[in-house]
């Protein structure tokens, strides 16, 4: 038997659903955007409402406290701004990548 957390399911489901679309891009392969408040980040959600491509928002884990924020503030973010949250995964250390994309 095979085991896999959640986000590494939703990871490949989100290379699964792109490939399909003709729109692959592998997670490697996105703009990253790090942000180290919530409020810097409905900044940047707003100033760029019109990008149509992929993004990977990466944040600080909670073992960075000061620069923490927390998954459920990215989604809260992301729906008040039109955006929608895909998977998110560890990218080492003490920071997360999650990956959006507009509605």
């Amino acid at each position: 038997m095979v085991s896999a957390s959640f986000d590494q399911i939703m990871a490949l489901l989100y290379v699964l659903r792109s490939s399909k679309s003709g729109l692959f891009m592998a997670v490697e392969k996105l703009k990253r955007i790090k942000v180290s408040s919530v409020q810097e980040l409905q900044v940047w959600l707003a100033k760029n409402a019109t990008l149509s491509q992929d993004v990977m928002i990466v944040t600080c884990s909670k073992i960075s406290t000061t620069k923490h924020i927390s998954s459920a503030q990215v989604r809260a973010a992301l729906g008040k701004t039109g955006w929608v949250s895909g998977p998110s995964q560890t990218l080492g250390g003490n920071l997360l990548g999650h990956i959006i994309r507009r509605a």
